[in-house]
């Protein structure tokens, strides 16, 4: 992997930046400015990987470049797995440079009548702009939404993204 890339003092705002910094991931790491675009699209329209085995999305490719390669889901999913593993280092980085940060949860059930919970963290960043980054949005694999349940999701996410608990300033839920 390759490491976490400095935070320039010229960009407008951290999102910006952060928004950059995976784009340029993205594109470094696409072998092809068609790669590029394909795995663009299939992230901006949320496209199972197994879009690129169905035969009619093959022909239309095919049909719009003839010398077009094609990738099987295998190969998208390594490079989509090696741009998220490096998007949690830069919202890691991004959030360990901040003075205070509010988090905010929201959990629900799905017409399937499976939970889910989503994490967002918010800070004002040194342009005094409030910025936020969804951290998460996963199963909440217990029966109650109670407040250990809650805990227990919060502890995970942060961990993963490294937030020091001395920053969290607040935390908001709506169970």
């Amino acid at each position: 992997h390759d490491s976490v890339p400095q935070w320039s003092d010229s960009a407008k705002d951290d999102s910006d930046q952060l928004k950059r910094a995976m784009e340029g991931f993205v594109v470094k790491h696409a072998q092809t400015p068609y790669r590029t675009c394909l795995i663009k699209w299939m992230t901006a329209t949320y496209q199972p990987l197994c879009v690129t085995a169905n035969t009619q999305f093959r022909m239309m490719l095919k049909a719009l470049n003839s010398k077009a390669p094609m990738f099987s889901r295998y190969s998208l999913l390594g490079h989509l797995n090696s741009a998220h593993v490096q998007g949690q280092a830069l919202i890691s980085h991004l959030l360990g440079e901040q003075i205070s940060i509010a988090l905010t949860m929201d959990g629900w059930t799905s017409s399937a009548n499976k939970s889910f919970i989503g994490v967002s963290a918010h800070f004002i960043n040194k342009d005094w702009k409030l910025q936020h980054v969804t951290l998460d949005v996963q199963p909440l694999d217990v029966e109650k939404h109670d407040a250990p349940s809650i805990a227990a999701a919060l502890h995970k996410v942060m961990n993963r993204y490294r937030i020091n608990p001395a920053k969290v300033v607040a935390v908001v839920t709506d169970n």
